[in-house]
């Protein structure tokens, strides 16, 4: 009889157990356990080979894991990298802009140390000593020796930059009749002394030092008379013999002294405007302004205005005055948010329009500077976008929203060149500034960061790093 071994070979080679069981008589229970021994072998087979595909997998997935972490350790490895450079641009684009904003910084003082200025000193002393001793003596030989004395020392602050109190101590003492052509001619050792000629030089070197620490005094003086002293000061012999020097100081104190007047003069026409047209200025930032009372206001104003120069001979028309008052109004509103920042700016908007009878346009762009001014974007280009009809946008608006474009990225510069985070938050925000910027075809140009009191605007261009992107989106203006 066959064994369980041979029925399930059997029925594995594809036997019919009812036939394997006549054929061979073989009892039905002895079939059902070789069935049920069989059905346990695939099992186990099966199970076999999942924990063989299980492996595989768990091979594979490693491998996959394996790979995509080094992947992943490349690319934050290349991105690290990037960061690091461009945190160190964002550093060098600082480091550029307080460069820049130094060199506008006044150098009104000239920089000694203790023992300098103690040498200085005293030898501005032993030549006031000698000065006031001159007239006492008698000898030729003596004065003689005196006025080589005071030479020398004049000589030896030659090597020294003097500050304006010094300079103007010496030069005094100098011009003195002492040292004049005629008494030096009576102390002349012989035919051949040239003491005249070396007292002369001596002289004409301290009055240049004195010019020059004019020069560098006035740019600490915002008092038009102290610059109109300082002036003053500027010797005048000096003048025709050095017209470069000379000249330009008279230039920049006379500048300056003008600049200083046109300041003044506009912040009396802006504190009379204010005087006047307070409550109208008040009301439109906060919404409130009674529109009639304004008008009134302004017309009467006009009228009296018109009348006063008229009076003086002068044809202004009523007109034309409260288009003046109108463009006083206007340039405090854009200028001067700490005052009169606008809370409303659809109200605002209105009232402008109504008081003045200018059109929506004109009167955006009055309300988008103020806007700019308080760093509100979002809002300043809604008043933007609202003023565009029929897709038709106006040149001034396509103006506005330049300014308002160039100004929000000039903030996140500045943000930029101010944050205080770590290297790589540093490098992110400066990628993200430059992606920006590309994008976004900015001419580095118009971007202006700071300007100073000298004039000059930093703008973006003068501190970006990349040459090669400078080359084609801006100019050194």
């Amino acid at each position: 009889m066959l064994g369980n071994k041979e029925i399930i070979k059997l029925i594995n080679d594809g036997f019919d157990p009812e036939l394997i069981a006549f054929e061979f008589d073989v009892p039905k229970a002895k079939i059902d356990k070789a069935i049920s021994d069989l059905e346990n072998i695939r099992l186990k087979e099966e199970e076999k080979n999942r924990k063989k595909m299980v492996l595989k997998q768990e091979r594979e997935n490693k491998k996959m894991a394996e790979k995509e972490r080094k992947e992943e350790e490349k690319i934050k490895a290349k991105e690290q990298k990037e960061n690091e450079k461009n945190a160190v641009k964002l550093q060098e684009m600082k480091n550029k802009y307080q460069e820049l904003l130094q060199k506008g910084k006044s150098n009104c003082e000239i920089k000694q140390s203790e023992e300098e200025e103690e040498l200085i000193n005293k030898k501005i002393d032993n030549i006031e000593f000698a000065m006031q001793k001159f007239p006492e003596l008698d000898e030729k030989k003596v004065k003689r020796d005196t006025v080589s004395f005071i030479l020398a020392e004049i000589f030896e602050l030659e090597n020294h930059e003097l500050t304006y109190k010094q300079a103007d101590k010496i030069c005094d003492l100098l011009n003195s009749k002492i040292l004049s052509f005629e008494e030096l001619n009576k102390i002349r050792i012989d035919q051949k002394d040239k003491i005249g000629m070396y007292v002369y030089n001596g002289i004409k070197k301290m009055q240049k030092k004195l010019v020059k620490a004019i020069d560098i005094e006035q740019e600490g003086i915002e008092d038009i008379g102290k610059l109109e002293e300082l002036k003053n000061k500027i010797p005048k012999e000096l003048q025709k013999e050095n017209v470069i020097l000379v000249g330009g100081v008279y230039d920049r104190i006379d500048g300056k002294i003008s600049k200083i007047k046109r300041a003044q003069i506009d912040e009396k026409r802006k504190n009379d405007t204010i005087s006047t047209f307070g409550d109208i200025l008040s009301g439109i930032a906060n919404g409130k302004v009674d529109e009639e009372y304004a008008k009134d206001l302004i017309e009467k104003e006009a009228q009296n205005r018109s009348e006063e120069k008229s009076n003086k001979r002068v044809t202004i028309s009523k007109e034309q005055e409260k288009q003046r008052i109108y463009m006083e109004i206007k340039k405090i509103i854009e200028e001067d948010i700490e005052e009169y920042k606008i809370e409303d700016s659809t109200l605002a908007l209105e009232q402008i329009q109504n008081i003045f009878g200018v059109n929506n346009v004109e009167a955006s762009s009055v309300i988008v500077k103020n806007l700019i001014k308080s760093k509100r974007y979002d809002e300043a280009k809604m008043i933007c976008k609202n003023t565009i009809q029929d897709d038709t946008v106006p040149k001034e608006i396509k103006l506005l929203q330049k300014e308002i474009k160039n100004e929000e990225i000039a903030d996140m510069v500045l943000k930029g060149l101010n944050m205080e985070g770590t290297e790589e938050q540093k490098g992110e925000y400066f990628a993200l500034l430059e992606k920006g910027i590309k994008m976004g075809n900015i001419d580095l140009s118009d971007i202006k960061l700071a300007k100073r009191k000298d004039g000059f605007s930093i703008t973006l261009f003068n501190i970006w790093s990349d040459e090669k992107f400078k080359n084609k989106n801006g100019d050194a203006r």
